[in-house]
Formats: C-alpha cells, structure tokens, sequence
C-alpha cells in the first residue's frame, strides 16, 4: 500500500468517526435538554395536581359539613316530635 492510499483510508475511517462522535454529543445535548422539560412538567403538573387536591378536599369538607348540618337537624326535628308524641300518651 502506498502512503496515499494509507492516507485517504485513515481519513475514510476518521472522519464518520469523528462525525458519529460529533452526532452523538449532539444527541445527548438534546436528551439532556428534553429531561429537563420533562421535570419542569412534571413538577407543573404535580403542583397543579395538588392545588386540586386541596380543592376538592375543601369542597368535600363543606359538603359534609351541610350533611352533617341536615342530619342533626332533623335528628333534632325527629327527637322533638317524638318527645311531644310521648308527652301526649
């Protein structure tokens, strides 16, 4: 082989080399980048997530506060008929 020929197949072997290492920098940059997005959504959705649970917590608690309410008055109502049902027998 003539340095020629070595020359043009050291260049034929090094250079998609230096381009497949070039590509995967690249790659990494955008995984690295994409990752990040990734969290930042995911912590935007987790904070979103537990502003509504906080919501429906509130919401769940007046609800049972209004049930709670309406039992215990007519448990009241039931009791007060029931005394004036016994007091007229």
């Amino acid at each position: 082989m003539t340095e020629l020929q070595i020359l043009t197949l050291a260049v034929a072997v090094i250079v998609p080399l230096s381009l497949l290492i070039y590509s995967n920098s690249r790659i990494t940059d955008v995984r690295l980048s994409l990752d990040s997005k990734i969290n930042d959504c995911k912590d935007t959705l987790r904070a979103e997530a537990k502003a509504q649970h906080a919501e429906v917590m509130a919401r769940l608690t007046a609800i049972d506060m209004f049930l709670h309410e309406a039992v215990m008055g007519k448990l009241d109502e039931l009791d007060r008929k029931l005394n004036v049902f016994e007091g007229k027998q």
